[in-house]
């Protein structure tokens, strides 16, 4: 993914201005592409939505879809 798609998804979909900061570094040195570091967008939706998978009983996926709808699914499933 090309750096400005990459940090217009975060802002348009999440809401999320300091996109930096939520790229795979490791992917980026091997590939040097942007990808999304999983890990810190599940922090950053527990610090939204709590503990989801317990209390809403759902998947990082279907917050997404519910929270966010479909294309920002599709953004991340893309940003992977």
């Amino acid at each position: 993914m090309e750096r400005k798609e990459f940090l217009d998804g975060l802002k348009r979909h999440f809401k999320i201005e300091q996109g930096f900061n939520y790229i795979d570094q490791a992917l980026w040195l091997m590939l040097r592409e942007y990808r999304i570091d999983i890990i810190k967008l599940d922090d950053h939706l527990h610090s939204i939505f709590g503990e989801y998978e317990e209390e809403r009983k759902m998947s990082m996926n279907e917050l997404i879809k519910a929270e966010y709808g479909a294309s920002a699914l599709h953004w991340v499933d893309k940003a992977i």
